[in-house]
């Protein structure tokens, strides 16, 4: 039966993330049998190395540490198996849950970075560039591999840029987190057919904890000509201030508005910018509506 006389480094090996790796297994017996391997509880990377006494890694990384098995076979009794533990060493990585936090006064906020390291990385919270620590409105948790900074009762100097700091032996990595008091981009909610030749009535909801003082719609021919505006800039956009009134104090809010003078049987395309007392939305996905 098979015999397996040699694995690399005695079976247990430790990499730094983007190194090449090479793991080899030598076995004897009559006749000389074959070496496959196999990765416990997951799959290979590259299959085609599947039979061979050296299976190599070219470019390492966290996903693909854990248990390589080489098994030995000949045709001849029970196989013979061994296994090497891959074990990757790598600086934090840093995944943020959501990347603008969107929140009002006296709201709760919540920033969350999922942080992945060799032996669990340190975290830090800043605000620009001073660190937070602890207290009454700051709450630092973290809970295996989440870590999160929740903000009680915001105030408007809250709003800014946070950034998750992670340190290891390995290296030093952060990301950053915006808290805005900004309305979220709007969504067009009416129908994308009109039922009028040369008007159309356009609707929109957004979100906003404060708010919404004034809207900004564009409007476009889709295959229109490029106009020249007032101050000499070329362009096919046509907008319209709308003053949001009288202020709703929910957190969705609505707008419709009834566009003339538009040309029949013709598509065109819609945006909308709306603005709160922290400043202006990023602009809405584009909106396509046809006359009849």
């Amino acid at each position: 039966p098979p015999k397996i006389t040699h694995v690399t480094s005695g079976g247990h090996l430790q990499v730094r993330k983007g190194s090449p790796v090479r793991l080899e297994c030598s076995a004897t017996g009559n006749p000389m049998p074959n070496i496959t391997w196999t990765r416990k509880n997951n799959v290979l990377e590259n299959e085609a190395q599947y039979t061979s006494s050296v299976y190599t890694i070219e470019n390492m990384d966290r996903h693909k540490g854990g248990t390589y098995i080489c098994t030995a076979n000949n045709g001849v009794g029970q196989v013979a198996t061994s296994q090497i533990i891959l074990h990757v060493l790598y600086p934090p990585e840093i995944a943020v849950e959501n990347p603008i936090v969107y929140s009002g006064e006296g709201q709760e906020a919540m920033l969350v970075c999922i942080v992945h390291g060799e032996s669990q990385p340190e975290v830090v919270w800043h605000k620009d560039t001073m660190q937070i620590d602890q207290t009454e409105r700051h709450v630092i948790e973290s809970r295996g591999a989440r870590h999160t900074l929740i903000i009680r009762k915001v105030h408007p100097q809250d709003f800014g840029n946070y950034s998750c700091i992670a340190d290891n032996q390995l290296g030093k990595t952060r990301k950053t987190v915006t808290l805005t008091g900004k309305p979220k981009a709007a969504v067009f909610r009416s129908m994308p057919n009109s039922q009028w030749k040369d008007r159309y009535n356009i609707s929109w909801v957004v979100d906003s904890h404060s708010p919404i003082e004034e809207f900004k719609l564009y409007y476009r021919l889709v295959d229109g000509d490029i106009l020249q505006t007032h101050d000499g800039i070329y362009t096919d956009w046509r907008d319209v201030v709308l003053p949001a009134f009288p202020y709703s104090h929910h957190y969705t809010q609505g707008m419709s508005y009834l566009l003339r003078g538009l040309d029949p049987d013709q598509q065109y395309e819609a945006r909308v910018q709306s603005r709160n007392r922290y400043g202006w939305s990023d602009f809405s996905d584009s909106f396509l509506f046809t006359t009849s």
